[in-house]
């Protein structure tokens, strides 16, 4: 296996926990808080509970935490007071989707059953609530992919339209808390929707595949199906692995009229972290302490959430499959926002050199960093949501608004 130098799951600002993944992992839940996904005293709360790297200590901490919240959202509903209980709704869904993060997903039924559950959270939360949402069930193949279609109560008539997907780790009523709002408040009709590889699709037999742009091309073909959407102003954003997935989308399908993403990768097999990677196959007879046991299990755990959702069984064949996902630069013909967090750019000569692909090869490139000492230090910008957001419309508004 080639060395990488992969791509953080950690930030330089912390705040307890010293197992990595976890503290960035919590940071990211925590950056929910600006669309009414958290609230930072539960938050808080539940880390102070947590055991470090400790996988069943996060599950049970992070469900306890849902359940409270479920009890006052049943209450409020009980008592039809709406608001209250979309509110507590959508926050259990942070919590319960939180929880099995650091489960094993093939061996553990927990993982899968608590997604579930918050999804069906997140639904009775939106019902609840004066936002627009329709389910999707967008045709693809043989099957379906998920998704939601969310629309500003301010216009009626046809305009903005964005498309956004998420990554490895992501979930796709995730996106809603991470650009729903900002996006609704701007005007664009938003959707959300999982490509083979995300979300529950591994459960149904759909993984990650290198030619994206089909299941892409079939969102944007269930979109001009439609009379109330337009897609003439059409642009599509991708956070962690979604920047390997919308620019090589963007390369290939002609009717996506910008693209952004955060941040861009043109070979996947770069991004991994072969010490991580390598924890499932080298742990060299050494006998551990217990809390070096537990936070090794955690870490084997979040490698199998990867294999899980490449379908394979080995990290041989993970990376081979990641060898087949590359994006040529020179054939993306729209305009291009990367998104780079200031720790990501300074700290990954692969980031830094991908950029600089990017603007040798783009015409209409544009390439932003944000800073650390402004809080947007983190993977994928999760822990200053209203800065990502501004940015990334402001520049989104300058292409197709």
């Amino acid at each position: 296996m080639a060395k990488q130098d992969g791509l953080p799951r950690d930030s330089r600002i912390t705040y307890k926990f010293k197992t990595k993944p976890f503290d960035f992992m919590f940071q990211w839940i925590t950056g929910a808080s600006s669309s009414g996904g958290v609230e930072i005293g539960e938050a808080m709360y539940t880390a102070s509970q947590i055991r470090d790297g400790d996988s069943e200590s996060w599950f049970n901490e992070f469900t306890a935490m849902g359940n409270r919240v479920l009890k006052r959202a049943h209450i409020s509903e009980q008592s039809n007071n709406k608001i209250s209980a979309s509110d507590s709704y959508l926050r259990c869904y942070s919590y319960f989707r939180a929880a099995p993060i650091f489960l094993n997903p093939r061996e553990d039924s927990r993982y899968i059953n608590s997604y579930r559950k918050a999804c069906d959270l997140f639904r009775k939360g939106i019902d609840l609530s004066d936002i627009f949402c329709e389910v999707l069930e967008i045709p693809y193949k043989q099957t379906f992919l998920p998704g939601y279609l969310f629309k500003p109560e301010t216009r009626l008539d046809k305009g903005k339209t964005l498309i956004m997907v998420g990554g490895a780790d992501t979930f796709v009523e995730d996106l809603y808390f991470y650009i729903g709002p900002a996006a609704l408040r701007r005007g664009y009709t938003l959707v959300t929707v999982d490509l083979p590889g995300q979300g529950a699709l591994p459960w149904e037999g759909l993984y990650f595949t290198a030619e994206p742009e089909d299941s892409i091309g079939a969102v944007i073909n269930m979109l001009e199906k439609r009379k109330d959407i337009s897609t003439e102003k059409l642009g599509l954003f991708g956070i962690s692995g979604g920047g390997f997935l919308v620019p090589r989308a963007a390369s290939k399908e002609p009717r996506i009229n910008c693209v952004a993403a955060c941040s861009i990768i043109l070979d996947f097999e770069s991004i991994w972290n072969t010490k991580l990677l390598n924890l499932q196959t080298s742990f060299n007879g050494k006998i551990l302490r217990v809390v070096k046991t537990r936070i090794y299990k955690t870490l084997i755990n979040f490698v199998e959430i990867y294999r899980m959702r490449w379908g394979v069984k080995t990290n041989e064949e993970l990376i081979k499959r990641c060898s087949e996902m590359k994006t040529n630069a020179e054939e993306i013909k729209c305009p291009v926002l990367n998104l780079i967090a200031e720790q990501e750019y300074r700290q990954f000569s692969k980031t830094r050199r991908e950029a600089q692909l990017c603007k040798k090869n783009i015409k209409d490139y544009t390439l932003i960093i944000t800073p650390a000492n402004e809080g947007a230090d983190s993977h994928s910008i999760g822990t200053n949501i209203r800065l990502m957001s501004q940015l990334f419309f402001d520049w989104m508004d300058s292409r197709i608004g």
